[in-house]
């Protein structure tokens, strides 16, 4: 679900709620609020547009956990010392600092952002105990060089790529892993305090009912297109919830799920974690060309070896998606200089050998920004039930790509039919979908969901990834 502001700025704020959900339910349209102008919405309360649909009911906290992060500093600091941050010593801080000097660190920038975050989290911290709200703070334990897998949280395991601890204050303390664990329903919502890498951690680990709000501590380092306001914002946005002024939207998840290939089943075994942005699937080891059979929506087997799958969200599609699959200047000379290769001495290539030779030349920029642009205009919104698909760097032999082995009709790459390339079938490396299941035959692929969670894909496995009406 979605939320919008009455009179509120144009700033987008996101907030998550998740359903309970057990293990054989699909879970991958985890709800997900913004906060928007309430121009959409009429003064009768008569909802403008399809992607706002209720009115929310006033929202009266009465206690509040805070998800908070490990400061880049704070990380730093622990690893050159082997001591938790808070015992250091100054003289053991002048040290830490001297290293990471000499390592090429910006010191005063790394302590600077590092004291942005502990003044940000006091203040999120005062303003609710202001208006008599109990809060409890509790920090990820997620370090900059982390990742953990879903099953070793499934079995409670720490993880071997995975840190836990807890501050605490208030009744008794808590630790990620309670919360988890479904200690969350006894809050009336959680804020993830950071940036969008501490709202996606937060979102992938709280389940149950509970609604997340993300709250920008350093925003002039951060983007923060996953929170809701900054700290000192904070005041007024309490103020909206209690007074209602919001409505409700949805935004969907991925959900995976892995079963032995060929079987009945139609989704095995469920993940506990979703993905709000996406999910990556390639090989462990970077340097490795991962090799995934996939198929689109029950449609035919393609087979592509290349530097990994991702999967995106509407969310996520103004991620790392639409990162890589940004056109640079330099792509588009390089397709300009095939195409009068191509077409010899015709008008066509005459035309463009002018340009590129001519004495102002090509501003390729503008191409490329155009091209971008035109790219920006298929990506999902949030609420979209489809999922974005992206084939890495394929490898294609050299057959694949010689002249004729693919027609395109279609004026839109990502959305014209398949059938539409002629001459034998040509997978394309962008494509929308709404239920896509993938296996691997390389050595040690795996599926990465949110950059965070990390889930094996072993041999004889197929994963199936889709979003659902359910939740």
């Amino acid at each position: 679900a979605m939320l919008a502001i009455r009179g509120g700025s144009l700033r987008l704020i996101p907030w998550i709620s998740h359903s309970p959900i057990s293990r054989n339910t699909p879970r991958a349209a985890c709800s997900a609020v913004f906060w928007r102008q309430m121009s959409v919405v009429t003064a009768a309360g008569e909802v403008q547009g399809k992607n706002l649909t209720r009115r929310a009911r006033p929202i009266v906290p009465k206690k509040v956990v805070v998800i908070t992060k490990t400061t880049r500093y704070e990380d730093e600091s622990m690893r050159i010392s082997r001591k938790p941050f808070n015992q250091l010593t100054e003289a053991e801080v002048k040290v830490v600092d001297s290293v990471l000097a000499r390592q090429g660190f910006n010191v005063a920038a790394c302590r600077d952002s590092h004291e942005q975050q502990t003044t940000a989290l006091k203040t999120i911290r005062d303003t609710l105990k202001r208006r008599g709200i109990d809060v409890e703070v509790v920090t990820s334990g997620e370090r900059f060089t982390s990742m953990y897998s879903d099953e070793e949280q499934r079995e409670g395991g720490s993880g071997s790529r995975y840190s836990e601890s807890t501050f605490a204050e208030g009744s008794g303390g808590i630790s990620m892993a309670l919360l988890e664990s479904g200690k969350a329903q006894h809050y009336d919502f959680c804020i993830s305090a950071g940036g969008d890498g501490t709202f996606l951690r937060a979102s992938l680990g709280i389940t149950g009912t509970v609604p997340l709000i993300g709250i920008n501590t350093d925003p002039t380092r951060s983007r923060g297109r996953l929170c809701t306001t900054t700290a000192d914002g904070l005041e007024r946005l309490l103020t909206k919830m209690e007074a209602g002024d919001f409505e409700w939207q949805k935004r969907h998840r991925v959900q995976v799920s892995l079963r032995s290939i060929g079987s009945d089943s139609k989704r095995g075994r469920i993940l506990r974690h979703c993905a709000l942005n996406e999910v990556f699937v390639g090989e462990r080891d970077p340097c490795r060309a991962s090799v995934l059979k996939v198929s689109c929506d029950g449609g035919k087997w393609d087979r592509h070896k290349c530097s990994g799958l991702i999967v995106a969200t509407g969310t996520g599609s103004s991620a790392w998606i639409k990162e890589a699959s940004t056109v640079t200047p330099q792509d588009c000379v390089d397709v300009l200089r095939g195409l009068v290769s191509l077409h010899g001495d015709d008008a066509v290539s005459r035309d463009i050998h002018k340009i590129l030779t001519s004495p102002d030349g090509l501003d390729a920029g503008a191409v490329a920004s155009e091209t971008n642009m035109r790219l920006a205009e298929d990506r999902l919104a949030p609420e979209d039930h489809r999922l974005q698909m992206l084939v890495r760097e394929p490898i294609l032999p050299s057959g694949d790509i010689s002249a004729g082995s693919c027609i395109w009709k279609g004026f839109d790459a990502l959305h014209a039919d398949i059938e539409e390339v002629e001459s034998g079938h040509h997978p394309s490396r962008r494509s929308l979908v709404r239920r896509l299941v993938v296996s691997s035959v390389g050595s040690d692929a795996q599926l990465v969901l949110d950059g965070r969670v990390w889930v094996p894909l072993e041999r004889g496995m197929e994963a199936v990834l889709e979003t659902s009406e359910e939740h």
